[in-house]
């Protein structure tokens, strides 16, 4: 039953995500590491299943900041070269923490990644307010409250999904 929620709610975040054709989105994902990382995994499970493309990037698989942005900006080539087959387009990224002293650097990226119609995902450990900027979405995901995660809509300023920890709980021990 809790796998069931817990699948349930990821694939209510995959089709809000992938239910915008006008213009592009974003989504913020804030927590510990790892289990922002197993959280993403299972999202970009969820959006191929919907049909959108997805590249993932993992901050923490690059020794410096500047191999980072070196990086993004081919992920983001790569991504912007299929834009003819007609599929959503993610840009799926984790660690954004890792880009302490070149934070700038890669919102530039990511500015320009929206305006080639490449939708946003990025998780870090905290809230970075020029990712809050590029992004009109929040998941929350902490495994000490009794919410697990919710899904948040800034322009609203509504919890639009949520998920109990104990339903994520569960589900890893099964």
């Amino acid at each position: 039953m809790s796998m069931e929620c817990r699948e349930k709610y990821i694939r209510q975040i995959a089709n809000i995500l992938t239910s915008k054709t006008k213009h592009t989105t974003g989504c913020l994902i804030e927590g510990e590491g790892d289990v922002c990382l197993e959280f993403q995994k299972e999202l970009i499970n969820a959006l191929q299943d919907n049909h959108a493309l997805v590249c993932h990037i993992d901050f923490k698989d690059y020794t410096s900041e500047t191999d980072c942005i070196a990086a993004l900006k081919r992920v983001r080539k790569q991504l912007s070269s299929n834009r003819q087959d007609g599929k959503s387009l993610f840009l799926i990224l984790t660690s954004f923490e890792r880009v302490e002293k070149k934070t700038m650097d890669a919102v530039k990226v990511l500015i320009g990644s929206r305006s080639l119609g490449i939708n946003l995902l990025v998780s870090a450990n905290k809230r970075f307010v020029h990712l809050v900027g590029l992004t009109e979405y929040l998941v929350t995901l902490n495994k000490s409250n009794a919410v697990f995660s919710e899904l948040y809509r800034y322009s609203t300023q509504k919890v639009l999904a949520s998920l109990k920890n104990d339903s994520w709980g569960e589900a890893d021990e099964s």
